[in-house]
């Protein structure tokens, strides 16, 4: 989830959205915009259709556009993508189900999907400094160039957690397991990448 527009594209609560221009990029996809609430890429993977949704209704108004495809699913086969003030710069979280917190997207798609039962993936944007009337201000701006990396980091995070999910057969279960884990961060995410890389490079030297 996310809000349209140059002028959000680079703020935390457009978490959601960068998280789908990572990977559909990565993918070789594009996105159609001939719909005037939403935005979509298709992918086929195996006997399945996905299709990668960015609303353009502005973030509060967000479920407005599932209603084009409730007749078509289930709360399965649903999965949000959006930011998390509760959680800090560069951790994700991986649920199966929950209520909204305080985010507003969030409050629009269970209140037109009238369930809570769907997966999730929340990308944190907290921290410390984050005050009740300073809030909005920092979601919907630019992001502070101290925090930027951090922030990036998250997001490479969370791709890397849907393209598992797509390529495991839709498995939650596997993605809450491997990237829920208390202590884990992208930072660690990209460290521990970045071993594995020096290791596969020496052992092909041996």
């Amino acid at each position: 989830m996310g809000n349209p527009g140059i002028e959000y594209a680079r703020s935390p609560h457009n978490a959601g959205f960068m998280v789908l221009d990572y990977l559909v990029t990565e993918l070789g996809l594009n996105f159609d915009f001939s719909n005037l609430n939403y935005m979509k890429a298709n992918l086929r993977i195996d006997d399945e259709d996905v299709l990668f949704i960015k609303p353009l209704t502005y973030m509060n108004l967000s479920g407005k556009v599932l209603k084009d495809f409730i007749p078509f699913l289930k709360d399965k086969d649903i999965l949000l993508i959006y930011d998390d003030l509760d959680l800090p710069l560069g951790r994700i979280r991986v649920r199966k189900k929950g209520g909204s917190g305080s985010h507003n997207g969030m409050k629009s798609i269970i209140a037109c999907l009238g369930s809570i039962n769907f997966p999730r993936i929340r990308v944190g944007v907290g921290k410390s400094e984050i005050t009740h009337t300073n809030k909005v201000d920092y979601l919907i701006n630019d992001l502070d160039s101290e925090i930027e990396n951090d922030y990036l980091l998250g997001v490479e995070y969370a791709t890397k957690a849907l393209k598992e999910y797509l390529s495991n057969g839709f498995n939650i279960e596997l993605m809450m397991n491997k990237y829920n884990i208390k202590n884990i961060t992208a930072c660690s995410l990209k460290e521990e990448g970045a071993v594995n890389q020096k290791e596969e490079i020496n052992e092909q030297n041996l």
